[in-house]
Order: structure tokens, then C-alpha cells, then sequence
């Protein structure tokens, strides 16, 4: 599925270093904070992977059935598979696409999207949300990490230098962020942890899918 929006292929070659170097390796952090409280032997589906310089650390953690990793940049997804050196490697799926490519009627046990929700407006985040869903079984884990919406000048000031610098490389399509997981805690989710790293600026959650009711 050919995607012409938000492509990341020209960021990729600095995409980790720029991260590192701005946020002095918080965000990598931020992603790793709940990865040791996955049970092992589940099913994984990883969205927005990058360039893949957490899959070792996912597959060391989780020890999964199988990992299914869904990219939509050719480059990253290239550099996933080369950064992919664990002996459990064999269990990861790669796919070169997007929420759309999940094959109908397949279930995870563990969604994992880190900083993959703030390249999207607000209706095709919704859209976004509702299909990962879709493929989440009940009692599933969902791990997610990125920025919060900024309220300090400071955060306000980064927001804006990080969204324009995207829009030029990647047409990244929006000039904002969300607060995903309250739009999740106001379906069927449930807060069971969340960490804050740099100075707060970066938030990362851990939630449980629930039974309607429940």
C-alpha cells in the first residue's frame, strides 16, 4: 500500500540521533519504561516501529509468540530488520505498511505505539485508535509513549520547532498533539501506570483494555 503522506524515509538516516540529541535520550527512556512488564508468549503488534533500534530490546523483554512490526517507510523498516539481531528475531513479522495492512480478524495481546500518534490530525488519529482496537484482545496491554499537548513556554517552543521541522521533511499533516490515552480512558481502558521524563514534556502510560462496564 503505496503511502505518499508523512514519509519518513529522508529523516531516516538521523531520525534516533536527532531524538537523542535534542531530548538527551529521554524518549528512548520513555519507551522502555513498562517494556519488562509484558508477559512472555503473547502476540505483539508494533505500529510506527522507526527504525527499529527498540526491537531487540522488545524481544529481550517480552520473549513474544510472535511480534507483528508495521512501518510504512521503506528506509526504516530496512534499518529494522538490519538492527534486528536477537536470537527470537525469527518471530518478528515485518510489514511494510500501515494500520490498514493488519490482516482482518487478527488479534494481539499487546499494542505497543510510541511517539506514532502525534504525526496525525485529530479525525484520522480517531480512525487510528479505533482499528488498533479492532485487533486488541480484551485484557490486552496497550503501551504508549510521546509528547503531551505543551502548556510551559519552553514545551510550547520545542512543539513548534519539532512540527515545522517535520512538515518540511516528512509533510507531516498536523500542527498539534493529543492526549491519546484520555480518548482511550474514555472507552474501555484502564490506567495501570504512567512515568513522565524530561521535565515532564514526555509521558508514558501503561493501560489495560477492560470489559465494557467493567
Amino acid at each position: 500500500m503505496k503511502q505518499v503522506d508523512n514519509d519518513y524515509n529522508a529523516l531516516a538516516p538521523f531520525y534516533d540521533w536527532l531524538g537523542h540529541a535534542v531530548y538527551f535520550g529521554a524518549i528512548g527512556r520513555s519507551q522502555k519504561a513498562y517494556l519488562s512488564e509484558i508477559p512472555k508468549g503473547l502476540r505483539i503488534l508494533f505500529i510506527g516501529g522507526g527504525t527499529g533500534f527498540l526491537l531487540n530490546d522488545v524481544l529481550e523483554a517480552s520473549a513474544p509468540k510472535e511480534l507483528v512490526y508495521i512501518e510504512k517507510s521503506q528506509v526504516m523498516i530496512e534499518k529494522s530488520k538490519r538492527a534486528c539481531k536477537h536470537v527470537l528475531k525469527e518471530r518478528v513479522r515485518f510489514v511494510h505498511g500501515t494500520q490498514l495492512d493488519i490482516q482482518e480478524g487478527e488479534e494481539f495481546d499487546v499494542v505497543l505505539s510510541f511517539f506514532f500518534f502525534d504525526q496525525f490530525r485529530f479525525q484520522t488519529l480517531s480512525k487510528i485508535f479505533l482499528k488498533l482496537d479492532s485487533h486488541l484482545k480484551e485484557g490486552g496491554l496497550w503501551l504508549w509513549s510521546d509528547f503531551i499537548p505543551p502548556e510551559k513556554w519552553w514545551q510550547k517552543f520545542l512543539m513548534r520547532t519539532m512540527l515545522f521541522f517535520f512538515e518540511l521533511t516528512t509533510s507531516l499533516g498536523t500542527n498539534r498533539v493529543y492526549a491519546v490515552p484520555e480518548i482511550m480512558l474514555k472507552r474501555n481502558y484502564r490506567m495501570e501506570k504512567e512515568s513522565f521524563f524530561y521535565r515532564g514534556f514526555i509521558r508514558s502510560v501503561k493501560l489495560k483494555k477492560t470489559s465494557v462496564g467493567e
